[in-house]
């Protein structure tokens, strides 16, 4: 099951902030042994100076509790509405952006590459939903398995000079999405250019 939300749920943020809090180790490169005991809370009353000193918290926490309104969740539940993945999408001008996607419940890869799938699927029909030309993602560099599973589904490295690339921590791939006219003509779309794309991870 799909759900597409501007907030997560309050019975699932405790989970999502954690597993933001595991995405945003891997990318910074930390593990934060020395503040392990957090307490993952989204009340701002309730934090604590181990929680507002942490920068992988912080990084989480940001993202739950998204002011933009063109930032959206795409949430992916079970047969029980158990939390299986979430992903976090920007709608741009042209192109449904993928900023991120986390899982839940410590997934075998196979569940792993279902739930990616599922997602791809889900966020393919919002682009086309919303009339856009491109999906575009935004991976780690050091995430493998995102990067193949994109691969697999036709993404590829956008024209973003290598300059820029490697004053980032993510790679941004792109996806062209063929859409057709009412005479069933596909109809023409501009050429992907590069341009400074606004990053959702620094």
């Amino acid at each position: 099951m799909i759900e597409v939300l501007e907030k997560i749920p309050k019975i699932y943020e405790r989970t999502v902030l954690s597993e933001y809090y595991r995405f945003f180790q891997n990318l910074n490169g930390s593990k934060d042994i020395i503040n392990k005991n957090l307490s993952f809370t989204t009340d701002a009353y309730k934090l604590t100076e181990k929680e507002t000193r942490n920068e992988n918290f912080l990084d989480a926490y940001k993202v739950l509790e998204n002011n933009q309104r063109n930032i959206k969740f795409v949430l992916l539940k079970g047969e029980e509405q158990e939390l299986l993945a979430v992903a976090r999408i920007r709608i741009d001008e042209f192109a449904i952006y993928i900023c991120d996607i986390v899982y839940t419940n410590y997934p075998t890869i196979a569940e792993q590459v279902s739930s990616f799938t599922d997602l791809y699927e889900a966020i393919k029909d919002i682009a086309n939903n919303y009339q856009k030309d491109y999906l575009e993602i935004e991976v780690p560099k050091n995430d493998d398995f995102t990067l193949d599973e994109a691969e697999y589904y036709g993404f590829a490295n956008t024209t973003e000079p290598n300059r820029v690339t490697r004053n980032y921590k993510t790679v941004i791939l792109t996806k062209e999405i063929r859409k057709k006219e009412l005479n069933g003509q596909t109809r023409s779309r501009k050429q992907t250019k590069w341009y400074n794309k606004q990053r959702c991870c620094q």
